[in-house]
């Protein structure tokens, strides 16, 4: 059976869905080899020029840096039996994806306009969107709640079989949308290895070590992480607390002038996820700022170290972090920010179990739930 994989963005930029989309396939066909798994992706110009209309849009500067955070050789090895094309066209992409029984596709505006308008629904026996990206965003995103939740967003997947989303608030919307849809965990994928579990960090025994592991954007409230460094340096914390920044993006200068002013912060840039998991390992608290996830693949790898989780209480993270279990959820900055005190002052009062995560993502259970999705009859 022939599954494809598609995103229009090339998986050299490793961000949480190319991530996801690279552990999932490989596994799928690692587990079923009845699957013949391709991911399909447009070229690496195409991916430049669609970076380079993004940032003006945004209105940041371009860095081609940002795109090839992993190269295609790691890719390909992490891909073991699943091919990995990228076309030079919609028409190249067309011809490929109707050969396949199954397309899985991200659900993102840009996909659903070139399928319905370049690759044509008419041309794919059946199309999965997955729901990475939330159809809902609080805190006056009244565009992408315009584009995502109403009529627009029906009319614009009307050849779209089945939603794949991954909470309970999308479930909601989609079938608010008269939409059929599943949800489905993401399943966690560990990547240490033996070699990367020592990597040196800068690490006292008397500090609390807290981490900020993040795309470098817009849409993580970068602004929010930056009140709360200031909040600790204000309530004189920094003593015995150090935060530690992980990812790149466009909006990396502001944090190298946070690092500048702050010595207790510190920026790593880049890591890779067998980097991340190890580090996370290290770390005493993740904290979370964005208010823009579908799901936190980040706060699992963190509960999967025993690590607890401070966040916002958006809809999305209630299906996966429970309080007192394995993180607290707060329902404002400045909530936030005492929480934060509290647990520097009072040792750990934020908690985790790493057990509790690990029941509620059962790998094999969802690996199958996902092998039926794919093959079921029609």
């Amino acid at each position: 059976m022939k599954i494809a994989f598609y995103m229009t963005t090339i998986l050299e930029y490793y961000g949480g869905m190319e991530k996801r989309m690279i552990d999932v396939s490989s596994e799928l066909a690692r587990r079923y080899p009845d699957l013949e798994i391709c991911i399909v992706t447009r070229n690496n110009k195409f991916t430049e020029k669609l970076s380079k209309f993004l940032a003006f849009l945004g209105r940041y500067k371009f860095d081609r840096t940002s795109i090839y955070k992993e190269s295609y050789k790691k890719i390909a090895q992490k891909l073991g039996k699943v091919q990995y094309i990228k076309t030079n066209s919609f028409w190249e992409t067309r011809d490929i994806l109707k050969k396949c029984n199954v397309v899985y596709s991200k659900n993102e505006v840009l996909e659903t306009i070139i399928f319905k308008y370049f690759i044509w629904y008419k041309n794919i026996k059946y199309l999965i969107f997955g729901c990475h990206t939330a159809l809902y965003y609080p805190y006056w995103e009244q565009l992408h709640n315009l584009l995502y939740t109403t009529w627009i967003y029906k009319f614009l997947t009307s050849g779209v079989n089945i939603f794949h989303v991954l909470n309970s608030k999308d479930r909601q919307i989609i079938q608010n949308l008269w939409r059929k849809s599943i949800q489905i965990f993401n399943p966690i994928n560990q990547h240490i290895s033996s070699k990367e579990k020592d990597i040196p960090i800068s690490i006292s025994g008397k500090d609390y070590n807290i981490a900020w592991i993040w795309r470098l954007t817009k849409q993580k409230w970068i602004w929010r992480l930056k009140k709360i460094i200031d909040f600790l340096a204000r309530k004189n914390l920094s003593n015995n607390v150090v935060v530690h920044i992980f990812w790149d993006g466009e909006r990396r200068s502001e944090i190298e002038k946070i690092t500048e002013k702050y010595s207790f912060v510190r920026y790593y840039g880049f890591l890779n996820n067998s980097m991340i998991e190890s580090f996370l390992s290290k770390m005493d608290l993740l904290i979370h700022t964005s208010l823009r996830e579908s799901y936190w693949l980040t706060v699992i790898e963190a509960n999967i170290q025993d690590v607890p989780v401070l966040a916002f209480n958006i809809p999305w993270p209630k299906d996966l972090i429970k309080n007192g279990k394995n993180g607290i959820l707060v329902s404002g900055l400045e909530e936030y920010c005492k929480e934060l005190e509290k647990f520097v002052k009072w040792e750990n009062s934020i908690k985790s179990s790493k057990l509790f995560i690990s029941k509620l993502l059962d790998n094999e259970k969802i690996y199958w739930e996902y092998y039926e999705l794919l093959t079921k009859e029609r």
